[in-house]
């Protein structure tokens, strides 16, 4: 999980984390990692246009997917978010990816238009948007999608 400062990536792990109260999780000043059901989330804070792959430990070099956070509600870092994520889906063109509008109670800009400026529909990999808001369960939606696409794929 990625995404540029501020975009809401700790927000949505506490929402996952509260409330499946046997989620295991650790915070770092670099790194959140969380145990959530099937999956295993690391989320990146503060890596900029450096690829994740740099900041991998060996142990974590399989990605089987990519989640990227954006703020919806601040214009300025709109374009700055778009420049990293093709940045990371240079490296990571073949895995499911999954795109979460955050804030978007305050939202600025459309998900069409942040499906348009993100150029998504050029993706060949799959790709999924949601936006979240203080639900959980516009959380598990998208969780869900995204287990079914690398289930599908490890078939």
């Amino acid at each position: 999980m990625i995404g540029l400062p501020k975009s809401g990536k700790r927000t949505l792990l506490n929402q996952i984390s509260c409330k499946f109260k046997n989620t295991q999780i650790y915070s770092g000043d670099l790194i959140t990692a969380l145990k959530y059901s099937k999956f295993n989330f690391l989320c990146f804070h503060n890596i900029n246009n450096n690829s994740i792959q740099n900041h991998l430990n060996p142990v974590f070099h399989k990605i089987d997917a990519l989640i990227f956070v954006v703020d919806s509600s601040n214009l300025a870092d709109i374009k700055n978010a778009h420049i990293l994520l093709q940045s990371q889906l240079k490296q990571l063109n073949e895995i499911p990816f999954l795109l979460i509008i955050s804030k978007y109670n305050l939202a600025q800009i459309t998900i069409q238009e942040i499906v348009i400026q993100f150029e998504l529909i050029k993706l060949r990999q799959p790709w999924f948007v949601k936006t979240v808001g203080s639900e959980i369960s516009d959380t598990e939606t998208a969780i869900q999608w995204l287990y079914d696409q690398i289930y599908n794929i490890k078939k």
